[in-house]
């Protein structure tokens, strides 16, 4: 028994011997070491970005500028340098978060601290709100650009973190190295469009100063490229409460929209004509004329006298397009109005389209009132900015209608990468009927209802319109859609 203790006692001696140059290993040893650091390592995430929406000539339509932030834990040096950068006021308020023990971020950059620059999403848009959108709280695209191209956008992100070593309730630890680390350089792949940003400025500046609600969009002649899309009122993507607020509808895209049309709609009237070789039609407006056990009228009811198709579209003479639409009847017209795009909506990209419009179908047109009616632009007939503006490009273009388009495609790195295969062009009219078209605008610009706002230089071809919706504000006044669709130059 005295054996066996004795070797017991022995063995126990050299277990523990054994535990205390363990444990005395383990203490001083690299593995404990890295994990003491792992678990004491923090990341803050100080910004986030998603991928670049761009012009056509790849000038960055959202992340074009960055704005300088500094970064700041609770130390004397810290806390010199923000007294010296800010009021005093704006220092306490800085003094109270560095408090808590964690780093805190700012805006005010001040020297002596780490800075950092995050991309800006939104800076002034020059009215491209409507066509770019906002993103949700999520992070997400909500309306426009940003939600028809979320998925690629979002893979296009990048994020600025702050690595730091914290104490056990994660207070970061004075004297450590704090480090920034910055992927934002991913966010420079992203989305192309067919938007000229300096058309766009210039279309913006133009319609503010000139209307507070309404639209304006620009396509390239012949591509069909929409250079300039401008709806009325804006409005600022960084406070969507005040834009939900506000009665006139800021978030309603107007380009998209559809509305009356009115006269403009007699330039399809005039195609369906040519093409039928239905322009020598020639009489006397009085003013007024009786159609249908009904009388219509021009505009304020003035007479224009000896009136052919060409003086017709130049003074727009209601009462002319009312016997040459009962002359060829709506077959012809409706048949044109559809191959220049009227009742069908225009994808731009995923879920980003025109309404549809409204266009009246045979069974509505049979009533001769209604022929009369749809002759000039008016009834059911409805249409968007941008089919009427596809309709003069088509005109413009020798008869090829091509539909818009909004995007040129994505940006990964190098390389440009097509967005989805070209639009389909199909001819609406012959060239003779376009060239004949053309020219019953070009003198509407010089000697018609367009003379007003002929341009000094390279001429023009337009089309007015004053269009009745049958609808009255507040103060008992009709509300009248306006509108000026044209070509420039004449050429």
């Amino acid at each position: 028994m005295k054996r066996r203790a004795v070797i017991g006692f022995c063995f126990l001696i050299a277990l523990f011997t054994g535990m205390i140059f363990r444990l005395l290993d383990i203490s001083q040893g690299e593995t404990l070491r890295q994990a003491a650091q792992k678990q004491s390592g923090y990341v803050m995430t100080l910004g986030k970005t998603r991928g670049t929406i761009y012009d056509c000539n790849l000038t960055p339509l959202t992340n074009a500028v960055s704005r300088s932030r500094a970064v700041a834990v609770a130390t004397p040096e810290s806390v010199t340098a923000i007294s010296k950068a800010l009021s005093p006021y704006e220092s306490s308020l800085l003094f109270e978060r560095l408090q808590k023990g964690r780093p805190i971020s700012f805006e005010w950059p001040a020297a002596g601290l780490l800075t950092y620059h995050l991309p800006q999403r939104y800076t002034a848009q020059d009215g491209l709100e409507h066509v770019i959108g906002y993103v949700g709280q999520d992070g997400h695209g909500v309306t426009g650009i940003e939600r028809s191209f979320d998925t690629w956008l979002s893979e296009c992100s990048g994020a600025v973190s702050l690595r730091y070593r914290a104490d056990a309730l994660g207070r970061a630890l004075t004297g450590e190295n704090m480090a920034l680390e910055d992927t934002t350089a991913n966010s420079r792949d992203g989305v192309v469009l067919t938007i000229d940003e300096r058309i766009q400025r210039i279309a913006a500046r133009a319609a503010k100063n000139h209307f507070s609600s309404g639209a304006v969009v620009v396509l390239e002649t012949g591509s069909a490229k929409i250079r300039a899309m401008v709806s009325l009122p804006d409005y600022d993507p960084e406070d969507l409460p005040a834009a939900l607020e506000d009665a006139s509808s800021p978030l309603v895209n107007r380009v998209l929209s559809a509305y009356n049309i009115g006269s403009v709609f007699k330039l399809v009237v005039a195609c369906a004509a040519a093409d039928r070789n239905e322009t020598g039609m020639a009489m006397e407006c009085a003013g007024t004329t009786e159609y249908a056990n009904r009388r219509f009228q021009c505009i304020g009811g003035l007479p224009h006298g000896a009136v052919d198709l060409s003086r017709a579209v130049a003074v727009s003479c209601n009462c002319y397009f009312i016997h040459l639409a009962d002359t060829i009847g709506y077959q012809p017209i409706l048949q044109m109005a559809r191959k220049l795009g009227f009742g069908r909506a225009m994808w731009l990209a995923n879920d980003f389209c025109t309404a549809p419009g409204v266009l009246p179908g045979a069974r509505d047109l049979s009533a001769p009132a209604a022929l009369a009616n749809f002759s000039f632009g008016q009834g059911e007939l409805l249409a968007t900015p941008l089919q009427i503006a596809a309709m003069v490009q088509a005109i413009a273009c020798g008869g090829i209608y091509t539909e818009p388009s909004l995007v040129e495609g994505r940006v990964s790195g190098e390389e440009t990468v097509a967005a989805s295969a070209a639009r389909v062009s199909s001819r609406a009219m012959t060239a003779h009927t376009a060239e004949l078209v053309r020219g019953y605008m070009m003198d509407a610009v010089e000697n018609g209802t367009v003379s007003g706002g002929k341009p000094k230089t390279g001429g023009a071809g337009a089309k007015t319109a004053t269009a009745e919706t049958g609808s009255f504000d507040a103060d008992g006044k009709a509300v009248i859609q306006a509108w000026c669709a044209l070509f420039y130059s004449a050429e």
